[in-house]
């Protein structure tokens, strides 16, 4: 049992420093973190990006997203379109001005992450990935059957 509550330890620690790591990079940007998952979104996949496609991929309430896409709105960089898939949700499109700012973010933090990979080495980061996504995703399947 010690094993495993050091085990718990170590990745619930490795976590939050990776995510204290961006959320420290977006205070140096003056941007919020949940801006910069909006913002990583539109970079990574624009053509069809909406509110609940950033809720879900982020597990993020509903709530939070439609606040920081509301300010990004009233700033003049995102408008809200039908979305491709279904008319009901909104995809976010960026301005001229949105994309602008979108780049002066995202290029930064590309070249801090390609940096970061590659010191790390591609294959290392592809396999911390794979076992990330398999952790989450059985850590998501318990608390699934626990609550029922």
């Amino acid at each position: 049992m010690e094993e495993i509550r050091q085990l718990l330890w170590q990745v619930n620690l490795g976590i939050i420093r990776m995510r204290g790591a961006y959320a420290a990079w977006c205070r140096e940007q003056g941007i919020g973190y949940h801006e910069l998952l909006v913002f990583y979104s539109l970079y990574y996949h624009p053509e069809d990006t909406t509110q609940r496609t950033i809720c879900t991929s982020y597990l993020l309430p509903k709530q939070t997203v439609h606040h920081v896409v509301a300010s990004m709105v009233r700033a003049g960089w995102l408008l809200l379109e039908p979305s491709i898939r279904s008319g009901r949700e909104k995809r976010l499109v960026p301005t001229a001005r949105g994309w602008e700012r979108i780049r002066q973010v995202m290029e930064p933090l590309t070249r801090l992450e390609t940096d970061a990979v590659e010191r790390m080495g591609r294959k290392e980061v592809a396999e911390m990935v794979r076992l990330m996504e398999r952790y989450s995703g059985q850590l998501i399947s318990v608390a699934e059957e626990e609550a029922v």
